[in-house]
């Protein structure tokens, strides 16, 4: 018997040493790990364990899973951001390291459909070209529907499973700017001398990896030692550029970093940052958490400490 719930509680760590492989890549001088959130089907065990743990918390359905979308939509946004998220993290990695890598292409795909949009797209489509213009990046999809106006119905070419459809979308008035109203992520295609292999698994998905598989690959290409031995737990998206953006869960990460004895918990800057913090003194966790907004700033704490 299942419910419209989810159960979510503290998972664990995943250490990167069994998720990617850096071709020639030098040997890490210790330990770094993904932090992930624990997230099942409601059931009657499931409730009735979450009824005697304080660290499982019931979750209605529609808190997961927008009333307008499917699981299979779910599902393929986690996809797609996992892979943006891989993508930034190799070139940005790459980028920092000194290391050649040639960006051949941006793909932009829709992730997120608003309830008040106006259109047939779907989470999964690809944009190739709008009103006959085509689309290289996300910018300038900005550019194109700065020429129309609210209520004007415009033509979208996309891609989606490997055959070109034509869609359409009317431009809405939402929060008083002109928008389609869709997310979009942007999924780099390039190209490096040594590859980069990830081996995450099927139930794997999102974006919260994104910080931390840029710091394993970085460390992976340099010959100083930034790690020097310790115990790195981390959360946190990463940009094109190495921004590190917030995650949701934190807090339930904080819980498994505790429980695995991290020597450093990175966290993004803002609420998850406050949020850490607030329960590390409420438990009174024995923990090193530091909050960045950039790589470089992790980075220098590394190199410094």
């Amino acid at each position: 018997i299942r419910f419209p719930y989810y159960i979510d509680a503290p998972g664990g760590t995943l250490s990167l040493d069994d998720r990617i492989v850096v071709e020639n890549g030098r040997k890490i001088n210790g330990s770094l790990n993904l932090v992930y959130v624990l997230e099942l089907e409601a059931t009657i065990p499931t409730l009735l364990v979450s009824a005697f743990n304080k660290d499982w918390d019931v979750i209605k359905k529609e808190e997961i899973i927008p009333t307008n979308e499917s699981d299979e939509d779910v599902i393929a946004r986690g996809k797609l951001t996992l892979k943006e998220s891989i993508n930034n993290a190799i070139v940005y990695a790459y980028k920092k390291a000194n290391k050649k890598v040639e960006v051949k292409e941006e793909l932009i795909y829709v992730t997120y459909i608003h309830e008040l949009a106006k259109t047939d797209l779907k989470v999964g489509d690809r944009i190739v070209k709008i009103a006959g213009n085509d689309i290289t990046d996300a910018a300038s999809i900005a550019n194109i529907i700065s020429n129309y106006e609210v209520g004007e119905k415009i033509e979208i070419i996309v891609e989606a499973n490997n055959k070109k459809q034509t869609k359409y979308f009317e431009l809405i008035n939402y929060e008083n700017e002109k928008k389609i109203g869709i997310n979009l992520s942007t999924i780099l295609e390039y190209e490096t001398e040594q590859k980069v292999k990830f081996k995450y698994s099927d139930s794997e998905s999102g974006s919260s990896g994104g910080f931390m598989n840029t710091l394993y690959i970085y460390a992976s290409l340099i010959e100083e030692d930034i790690i020097k031995g310790r115990k790195i737990v981390g959360t946190g998206t990463i940009s094109k550029t190495g921004v590190v953006g917030e995650i949701g869960g934190i807090e339930y990460k904080i819980k498994a970093a505790n429980k695995a004895k991290a020597d450093i918990f990175f966290v993004p800057v803002g609420s998850n940052c406050s949020a850490a913090k607030n329960i590390k003194e409420e438990k009174g966790y024995n923990l090193n958490i530091l909050c960045v907004s950039t790589f470089d700033e992790a980075l220098e704490y590394l190199k410094s400490n």
